[in-house]
């Protein structure tokens, strides 16, 4: 079933009233959290040739000790050098319109239409992808938007797992592929509506149908025309930061421990201790004399809820005058968090179970040339019209690309805590 239309001029009927406020907000979640780190990276266009870049493994030279007097000199060794191998992965966002809304849309000064919808939707469709890139880039690379909680039932009101998404990576009004736990895909289904996610609690996705077979616990969604059972997408956090032996990093063997992050699994909620392991292991690794780096923790903003939980249980006031003053129970909502003296980026998009420490110079996004434009049409430019039965309809098209994806140069560089426990009163029913 296809998501409901709402590229008619009926769809935006709440805008056509003859005096309206202007000041239209946004119900949806529009964060672009991590992937705005990449974009403050140096991106790099390429042709279609796979995109390399180097790793120095060894520097080279060999140590020994010699007789100076008539002994033999050894053999040295020289440098060591491996390749990183990125490919872009293409993806298209489109929105429609059909004549009759473009017809009202340019009817001009008469006062029918305050509000552009149209105009409004094409100037939120770039930040709409990079909230989609936001949400590929908490996983693996297969596109895995969400996971089927064990407590589903049935029925097409569906509990999804709340680690490490819920249902948080969803957009209300698209479709979706759902896939066994293999990725097999099974279906196609639209999300009509979500829970509000308590970020804490199992949360909820209200689907038109479910695939033939029905769904159980375990299976996934995948975004449209990924392939069955080997979807691959942009790379994401969870690919680029782990330590994981399995597979490959960018084409380099996973068992080769260059490519794989430091990590602490922390098995608890976030404390001091975790924080310290995670300096000790990623200072281990690259060394206490390597290059100062800009660095930022990423995490769900439940971590930081959980932290302040636990600062507040340990907050001691002393008074010499004899008078107590009053508290605060809250810290400052706006006030930046800070874990020492590095700054916390949180996100309402990423996994709550993970706590990531990145040094964002390694950060770097690969993109063919031409990309995050709007594909040329014929219809003024960038609409294309929409056919049934090989005719030509009054509905057209807008299509924005993009072909990209993430990498790093150094996983050495950043480190990451996993298995980290929410507190029990974030799950707290609404």
């Amino acid at each position: 079933m296809a998501p409901p239309n709402n590229s008619t001029a009926q769809a935006q009927i709440a805008l056509m009233i003859q005096v309206i406020d202007e000041n239209i907000e946004t119900a949806q979640n529009l964060d672009q959290g991590i992937d705005r780190r990449f974009q403050m990276a140096t991106a790099r266009d390429m042709g279609k040739e796979k995109y390399r870049h180097p790793i120095e493994f060894d520097v080279g030279g060999q140590f020994a000790f010699y007789d100076p007097d008539g002994g033999p000199y050894i053999q040295g060794n020289g440098p060591g050098y491996n390749q990183f191998i990125v490919v872009p992965v293409a993806g298209i966002m489109g929105v429609a319109r059909t004549e009759l809304l473009a017809r009202i849309e340019g009817a001009g000064t008469d006062r029918l239409l305050i509000a552009k919808p149209i105009a409004r939707m094409l100037a939120k469709m770039k930040d709409k992808f990079a909230h989609t890139r936001n949400a590929l880039a908490q996983g693996y690379n297969q596109g895995l938007l969400g996971t089927v909680d064990a407590t589903y039932a049935g029925g097409t009101v569906i509990q999804m797992a709340n680690v490490p998404y819920g249902n948080r990576l969803f957009d209300i009004n698209n479709q979706y592929q759902v896939t066994d736990a293999n990725f097999n895909v099974l279906g196609v289904v639209t999300v009509l509506q979500k829970s509000l996610s308590t970020g804490g609690g199992v949360d909820t996705i209200t689907v038109d149908q479910l695939p033939i077979g029905g769904v159980a616990a375990g299976y996934q969604f995948i975004p449209m025309n990924a392939a069955s059972g080997a979807p691959l997408g942009p790379q994401g956090l969870q690919y680029l930061i782990s330590n994981s032996q399995n597979g490959d990093n960018c084409g380099i063997a996973r068992t080769i421990p260059y490519v794989q992050a430091p990590s602490v699994n922390a098995s608890s909620t976030l404390n001091l201790g975790i924080i310290t392991v995670m300096n000790q292991r990623q200072n281990q690794a690259l060394g206490s004399d390597q290059d100062d780096q800009k660095r930022f923790y990423y995490t769900h903003y439940v971590q930081q809820a959980t932290a302040d939980l636990l600062g507040f249980a340990k907050v001691m006031i002393t008074t010499d005058s004899g008078k107590q003053p009053r508290f605060d129970i809250a810290p400052a909502k706006n006030m930046p968090w800070m874990i020492g003296n590095q700054e916390v980026l949180t996100d309402s998009m990423a996994g709550v179970d993970k706590l990531y420490d990145i040094a964002q110079g390694q950060l770097r996004k690969v993109r063919y040339p031409g990309s995050q434009k709007m594909i040329p049409g014929i219809l003024e430019g960038i609409w294309w019209p929409r056919y049934q039965g090989g005719q030509a309809t009054s509905e057209s098209d807008a299509l924005f690309q993009d072909a990209y994806n993430f990498y790093t140069k150094l996983p050495w560089a950043h480190v990451y805590a996993y298995n980290i426990y929410v507190n029990p009163v974030m799950a707290a029913g609404v």
